[in-house]
């Protein structure tokens, strides 16, 4: 049966005052992730950015409903959400009109679907930041399944984010248990119980290492250029292909020699998204980095660089750097300041021991990962084939 969205679903419009009700909950665009069909979470109302939330959030939604960001609908937010809150005019709550029709739990499924975003794509408002109306939205013609094939498909989706969901936590406890282990070996870095030496970073890098920021501007993307790391490569310690990296003139790298990568480099964002890391090997050795990124290389009979990346990663020093970053529109962090942070230097065998329980962890999370990628997949290709 072929159908407008419109006629199937509601757009539920209920006002609510954020500073008079029992709702405990927000979502913003940041806490609905892309390509998803579930929002875990949300913001407290009475949280410091809650107490903030401009006048744009009045409208209240209910658990099961599907919240849609009408903005930037390249980045393809829609999602079933798992709790009462509210949200802003910029986002739709989605609910059936009949479940006897369209299965609330099927909605989030349909709305995830390429076709679906090709359609926006092409048919979306705004010169540069684009946005969908809901003529647009309600206008979305499609083929409607059989309410028994919904429900096929929704059980089987639904079991796939589940068992997603079942990973990822496994993937927190892990990290979890290597924290526990850092604190029980060294103790709070920041507070140092145990009376461990401290250092400034600049006192244990090596010789080669001048703790520099990278390339100002890039240019455009060069063929046959040298690769650049950006913030955006390694957000959450992600590991990027060659391949991915956006690439700059030999003229404009050589420029910035004392940023150039040796082949085994800590990476560490000191724009915007602070304090990220990554250890880059012999496959990126000759890259460069932009100007949000500082290449870390340590001398190693005092600190092993995996051991320095483990400390920021599994302890509290990761919010300790972040809170010398300044800047209102954009947060930087300035290079006497990260010259001058203190953490802890054990001994080298400590090190080595604690370098070898996250390096076992790593291996554990990175076959978790990996089961979650085909999990997506085997989702993606489900979705196709019985929907397209």
């Amino acid at each position: 049966m072929r159908v407008k969205l419109g006629d199937v679903i509601n757009k539920v419009v209920e006002n609510v005052d954020r500073h008079n009700t029992d709702l405990e909950f927000y979502v913003g665009g940041e806490h609905i992730i892309s390509e998803s069909i579930c929002i875990y979470d949300g913001g407290m109302l009475d949280s410091e950015k809650g107490k903030t939330l401009g006048y744009q959030f009045q409208f209240r939604f209910c658990k099961d409903d599907v919240l849609f960001m009408t903005k930037n609908p390249y980045l393809k937010k829609c999602a079933k959400v798992c709790f009462d809150g509210i949200c802003s005019i910029a986002t739709f709550v989605l609910r059936t009109k009949d479940e006897n029709v369209v299965s609330q739990r099927f909605l989030p499924i349909l709305l995830q679907t390429s076709s679906f975003w090709d359609y926006l794509e092409a048919n979306k408002s705004g010169s540069v930041n684009y946005f969908i109306t809901w003529k647009t939205l309600s206008a979305y013609e499609f083929d409607l399944p059989s309410i028994e094939k919904q429900h096929k498909i929704a059980d089987l989706a639904w079991s796939i984010e589940r068992t997603k969901l079942s990973y990822e936590s496994l993937i927190k406890a892990t990290d979890d248990l290597v924290k526990s282990q850092f604190i029980e070996m060294f103790g709070d870095p920041i507070e140092n119980p145990l009376g461990i030496k401290k250092c400034e970073l600049q006192e244990f890098i090596s010789a080669d290492c001048s703790i520099s920021y990278g390339i100002v501007k890039t240019e455009d993307d060069v063929p046959d250029g040298v690769p650049v790391f950006r913030p955006v490569d390694i957000v959450n310690g992600r590991r990027p292909q060659l391949s991915e990296l956006k690439k700059t003139s030999h003229e404009i790298s050589d420029t910035y020699k004392r940023s150039i990568l040796t082949g085994r480099d800590m990476l560490i964002t000191v724009r915007a998204n602070i304090a990220d890391t990554l250890i880059v090997d012999d496959e990126f050795k000759g890259c460069n980095v932009g100007r949000g990124i500082v290449p870390i290389r340590t001398n190693e009979e005092v600190m092993s660089l995996d051991f320095l990346r483990a400390q920021i990663e599994y302890t509290t020093m990761k919010d300790h750097i972040k809170s010398f970053a300044k800047g209102v529109t954009l947060l930087g962090l300035n290079m006497a300041d990260l010259r001058k942070i203190e953490f802890i230097i054990p001994n080298r065998d400590q090190q080595d021991a604690f370098v070898k329980i996250v390096k076992q962890s790593d291996k554990s999370k990175f076959e978790l990962k990996k089961a979650i990628s085909h999990l997506t997949i085997l989702y993606k290709q489900i979705i196709r084939e019985s929907l397209g």
